[in-house]
């Protein structure tokens, strides 16, 4: 079973404290499978911010 779950929280200067959350929907399903495809639909994204940001440090260490 897996539950969606809306999160509001309030940012302080070292954390996050959470205000409030709300179950938006339940599923069956496999959760394996799930974090599965959502890895491999935001992998390549994750990698080009990436590298993105290593060629931006990379041109302002010269």
């Amino acid at each position: 079973m897996i539950a969606l779950v809306k999160y509001v929280a309030k940012r302080d200067k070292d954390h996050l404290k959470t205000i409030s959350r709300e179950i938006v929907s339940i599923t069956h399903g496999d959760i394996d499978k799930e974090y599965s495809d959502l890895a491999r639909i935001i992998f390549p994204s994750i990698m080009k911010m990436i590298e993105k940001q290593e060629t931006g440090n990379n041109a302002a260490s010269r």
